[in-house]
Formats: C-alpha cells, structure tokens, sequence
C-alpha cells in the first residue's frame, strides 16, 4: 500500500487537483516526511504498547483519515485543495505497519526458521509491490483514479479484518 501511496499521489495531484507538476512533486513529499516521523515515532514508544493493538490503531487512523477524503471526494468539490495535505497525513500511521506486522510475526517462530520466514516477507513484500503496480497501471489506463481513496479505503478494511483474525487467532494460540 505504501509503494502505492508514492507511485500514484503526484499524478493524482496533477491530474485531480489541478495543481503543477512541481507543487505535485512537491505536495508528494510530505508522504515520505510524514512516513519518516511515523517510523520514528514507532520506533521510540513501540515497546510501550501491545504491537496488536498499535497495529490495529494504525489501520483505524488510516480508515478514519480515508472517510474523510472520500466525503471530502464526493460530497465537496472535487478539485478541494485540502486533499493535498490530507493524503500525506496517511504516512504516519501507514509507515508503522509493514515493520510492526513482521516484529510480530518473526517473533513468533523459531529461530531456526528466521532466515526462511524473513525471505518469506521479501518476496510476498515484492509480489504486494508487483500487484500494485499492476492495479495502478489499470487505474491509470480506465482513468478511475478519482476513486482512489474509495479503492484504497476497501483494502485497508480488507486488511484491517484480516489482521483483526490473525491476531484472534495468535492470542487463542499462545493463551493454551
């Protein structure tokens, strides 16, 4: 989702929103600074909370922020400007996600089996950029990515109810 976030914004700024190919550029940036504070962040207060419960934190901001910019979307104007710094804002609490997913998970398997289970990661981490890639390239091509955030919010709930599982599922484990 991250790689897609970068990939898409400056076009969607561009094409969407009206703005130039600089301020775009420009405006896309704060993505990575906004990600950048997330993972410090993250990495600073990670071992005061529960990594279930901040992931599942993260992933309900990132729901929460993406209701607001399809309302915004569809129920305001569709070229507002305040989309440019909403999307970016997203970078906070979608950084935290991939390295708090695999602290949790690589903590759970022996160690023999890190070095299998951390290629595991790299190539399902590389197949995930691959699909998006694709999924953005036919985004493009229908000219459907005003509904974007619709798209994006839908795999983020997608995801949210998967994890949601899987840590049901991983507490149930080690509780027996």
């Amino acid at each position: 989702m991250e790689q897609s976030f970068n990939s898409w914004l400056p076009s969607f700024y561009k094409n969407h929103l009206k703005v130039n190919s600089f301020f775009a550029l420009q405006a896309s940036s704060f993505l990575a600074l906004f990600s950048y504070i997330g993972r410090t962040v993250t990495a600073n207060i990670i071992q005061r909370f529960s990594l279930s419960k901040y992931y599942i934190l993260c992933l309900s901001l990132i729901i929460f922020v993406l209701i607001i910019i399809a309302g915004i979307q569809f129920l305001d104007a569709d070229n507002s400007k305040i989309l440019l710094y909403l999307f970016p804002v997203i970078g906070l609490f979608l950084s935290p996600l991939y390295p708090v997913i695999n602290s949790k998970m690589i903590a759970q398997i022996d160690k023999t089996k890190a070095n299998l289970f951390t290629s595991l990661i790299v190539i399902f981490s590389s197949l995930g950029s691959s699909v998006s890639s694709i999924i953005m390239s036919i985004l493009f091509g229908n000219q459907l990515l005003s509904f974007y955030s619709v798209y994006i919010l839908f795999a983020v709930i997608v995801l949210f109810t998967i994890s949601l599982i899987y840590f049901k599922l991983t507490d149930k484990t080690f509780r027996k």
